[in-house]
Order: C-alpha cells, then structure tokens, then sequence
C-alpha cells in the first residue's frame, strides 16, 4: 500500500494524505464505509382543531408535543383546548440501510447512498435547492409543480436552510 497526496481541496480541504492501492483500473483511493441502519416505528393520534389553514391546524398540534415520553414510553399530548392523545410506537413501517462514504480518515462526508427516507441535503445543497424552488414557485404555468415547489420550500425552510 502507497500514500499519496490528492488535491482535495474543493471538498475535503487542501493537502489530505489519502491511503492508496494500485489495483488493476488503477490507484485509488480507500473509503470508510459506514453502514447505517434506520428503523422507524409508528403510532397515530387524530385531534379535530379549528383553524385558519391546514398549516395552522398541523402548528397547532405539534406545538403541543412534548419533547420527552412518559416514563412508560408515552409521549402524551395535551392541546390547549384539553383534547388529549397519546404516542407509543411500536409498529415497524419502514426499515432502511444506507452507506455514507469518506476518503479513509477524513472525517467530512463525502455522500451518502442507498434508498432513503431520510433526505438531509446538507445546508449548501439546500440553500441552492431553495433557490431553485423560489424561482420554480413564480412559474405558475404548471399547477403541480407550483404546488409541490411550494412544499418542498416549506421543508426547506423548517430545515433552516
């Protein structure tokens, strides 16, 4: 096994020390590949509130969710208007297995892949994706791509983005 040096600075910063092997294609260099496994569980509670929008409705009700469960794993809700309801997961909806990928002993990422549900663009993605959307949102020559760009926007910007 070499060492050499690669210019990484566009994304890793400059002057790494990345492990290589020559092999048949060529000299590469080696990844950490990290498996991650997600679970996600699910409970459903329904409140009827009145409000002035759908958004407003959906604020309403996950501004009266708790951060911490019960010490029996219920994350009870209360909303103001003292209709209660309670969460305890346990029903498996969808399970996944991503890699995320980064030159051997670079901490920064360099991607993740596989099938995912969990779509975190990073914040220099997002913010350009959200400029995209902001200029997708003033076509309107397409309802649906108007709508969608509309809440894709919303998601962005809870993000922080």
């Amino acid at each position: 096994m070499s060492e050499i040096t690669m210019d990484t600075e566009s994304h890793y910063g400059a002057g790494h020390r990345l492990e290589t092997a020559r092999t048949e294609e060529g000299v590469m260099p080696f990844f950490d590949v990290t498996l991650i496994e997600r679970v996600v569980t699910a409970d459903e509670v329904t409140f009827r509130v009145a409000a002035a929008s759908a958004e407003a409705a959906a604020r309403l009700v996950l501004a009266a969710v708790p951060d911490d469960t019960e010490p029996n794993g219920v994350r009870r809700v209360r909303l103001p208007d003292g209709q209660e309801g309670g969460l305890e997961p346990e029903e498996v909806t969808h399970g996944e297995i991503t890699a995320r990928v980064s030159f051997a002993g670079v901490d920064e990422c360099c991607g993740e892949f596989g099938p995912s549900s969990f779509y975190d663009p990073g914040i220099v993605e997002a913010r350009a994706l959200r400029r995209v959307l902001e200029r997708a949102i003033l076509d309107t020559t397409y309802p649906e791509g108007h709508a969608v760009s509309q809440r894709l926007l919303l998601w962005l910007r809870e993000q922080g983005a």
